[in-house]
């Protein structure tokens, strides 16, 4: 009975797609996957906001993270532990600059701050504005691009979630009795379960990372609710900061 009903889930997706031919049992599983895959993304990418929240941990690292993003903007709250090192970390993504704001721990950390930079611009609004470089520490580039605003933004969010590569196709109730399509790939080192009725929109993802032989789950809700993101009133430019 129950690969019955995978199989019509599975049926009912391939069903919203153009390229799926007549007849599913002419397409590979992997094919199938593939198409759940574009069909989730194209959905997700096509909403004007979500909220998501993101916990992961490992040897001697604990991570809290709760965003609200939309299409090209995003504001997010970090709190964790490293080496038993505490940091919390607030961070804006508006007009294609950067604000951070943190305890002296999360500004060393994220912003590459000297001990005495950090005590001395603790909780304080640091703005990275789009175009700036440093030859000795991470610039623009590295920080919008890498570890700071990966998720962001709506888009982001959702290339971070998308698992790649050769993928695997089932699903499965939630304990709240709702079915959900699951989607993962090879060593499942990434699972992402969508909604099997209605939008397949992600509702959560987990899944493992070879830093700290960690682990990590993400939780998505509250789609297309108005997200707005404003820079923060003042702020110091980071080229400042490092100079002082």
């Amino acid at each position: 009975m129950r690969r019955i009903a995978t199989l019509a889930i599975v049926l009912a997706i391939c069903a919203t797609l153009t390229a799926c031919g007549s007849s599913a049992t002419t397409l590979d599983p992997a094919s199938k996957a593939a198409r759940a895959r574009a069909l989730i993304v194209r959905t997700a990418l096509a909403q004007k906001s979500v909220h998501w929240t993101q916990t992961e941990y490992g040897e001697g690292f604990y991570l809290d993270v709760s965003s609200d993003v939309n299409t090209d903007s995003g504001v997010e709250r970090m709190a964790g532990t490293l080496l038993l090192s505490r940091f919390v970390l607030q961070i804006r993504f508006v007009d294609r600059a950067l604000y951070a704001k943190g305890n002296a721990a999360s500004l060393r950390a994220f912003l590459d701050l000297s001990r005495a930079q950090a005590k001395r611009f603790r909780w304080k609004w640091i703005s990275i504005p789009k175009g700036y470089a440093d030859p000795y520490r991470p610039g623009y580039d590295d920080l919008v691009e890498g570890r700071l605003t990966e998720g962001l933004t709506l888009p982001s969010i959702v290339r971070r979630v998308a698992p790649q590569g050769k993928l695997k196709l089932g699903t499965r109730t939630s304990h709240e009795g709702r079915r959900l399509v699951v989607l993962s790939n090879a060593g499942r080192v990434l699972r992402l379960q969508a909604a099997a009725t209605g939008k397949p929109l992600p509702v959560a993802a987990s899944g493992t990372t070879g830093w700290f032989a960690g682990w990590f789950a993400w939780h998505f809700s509250k789609w297309n609710e108005p997200v707005h993101v404003q820079a923060p009133a003042s702020s110091t430019p980071i080229a400042t900061v490092r100079g002082s």
